[in-house]
């Protein structure tokens, strides 16, 4: 099935199920009241914000490893 691991989680997969349901009471909640709910989507709008700008950074800032041709230019190897 798969490999043993050296450290087990306590409560596997309980616990995980408990902390899934737990947020969708908390958005939930969020998204039927009145008062919390611009609250709530300003920080989804925020967390999208913050992810796509990690992908930018993270895009940007990846060094692919070059190669030297026979005529001495280096060229980035293409990585599939």
């Amino acid at each position: 099935m798969g490999t043993e691991l050296p450290l087990r989680m306590p409560g596997f997969p309980w616990l995980t199920c408990f902390g899934l349901v737990i947020l969708a009471a908390i958005f939930t909640v969020g998204f039927i009241g009145e008062d919390p709910r611009p609250q709530l989507l300003s920080t989804l709008g925020l967390v999208a914000v913050l992810a796509a700008g990690c992908c930018v950074n993270h895009r940007k800032r990846k060094v692919l490893p070059r190669i030297e041709s026979l005529d001495g230019a280096q060229q980035p190897m293409l990585v599939d």
